[in-house]
């Protein structure tokens, strides 16, 4: 089966993600997630078959309410899977200047993990040196108990809105912990 996009109904100040169909959900992610459009909400087994539920398009922020990962929950079609608040959550939302130059600064690891900067060996690296970042491009995977989440560059607070990738301070398949400095960036803008 494919992926489905939940559905998607806004409450006041965020999302609530609905199931759209009726069966288990499992594989649900963490709270204090950081979700965007395409990202995995679980999956919906349906008689025997398992579908791919995705975050739909026009809701990004932090995951809150969702149901135990390891738990395996009946829904059915319209049932609350999470909520989502407006926020940047588990991303790589964090910095702060470096002692080298004022307007170069840190990002900071949104928790601990593996940190894998491609999606595979044989494939290219999602951010390398010199490469601008915008708003929601993937920095990199980070691997907790199995399971891959991309960790995205969010714009706002003392990140730009695009910035420059100066070096990466941690190597591809590292052990991280949360707060770890792990890629150094300049706004675009600056040569």
């Amino acid at each position: 089966m494919k992926g489905r996009d939940c559905i998607a109904r806004t409450n006041g100040d965020g999302w609530e993600l609905l199931s759209p169909g009726v069966g288990l959900h499992v594989l649900a992610p963490p709270e204090n997630q950081a979700v965007a459009p395409g990202d995995s909400l679980g999956r919906l087994e349906i008689l025997g078959k398992s579908l791919a539920l995705q975050v739909p398009e026009g809701v990004q922020g932090i995951l809150q309410d969702p149901p135990s990962a390891r738990r395996r929950r009946p829904v059915a079609w319209g049932s609350l899977l999470a909520r989502v608040s407006p926020g940047k959550g588990n991303h790589a939302q964090q910095a702060k200047p470096t002692s080298s130059d004022a307007s170069d600064l840190l990002v900071l690891a949104p928790q601990a993990g593996r940190f894998w900067r491609r999606a595979a060996p044989d494939r290219p690296l999602y951010a390398p040196e010199n490469s601008i970042l915008e708003n929601g491009k993937t920095l990199g995977l980070l691997e907790v108990m199995k399971t891959f989440q991309p960790v995205r560059y969010m714009a706002g607070g003392a990140l730009p809105q695009e910035a420059r990738v100066l070096r990466f301070l941690v190597e591809d398949g590292q052990e991280i912990a949360e707060g770890q400095a792990i890629l150094e960036i300049r706004p675009a803008h600056e040569a």
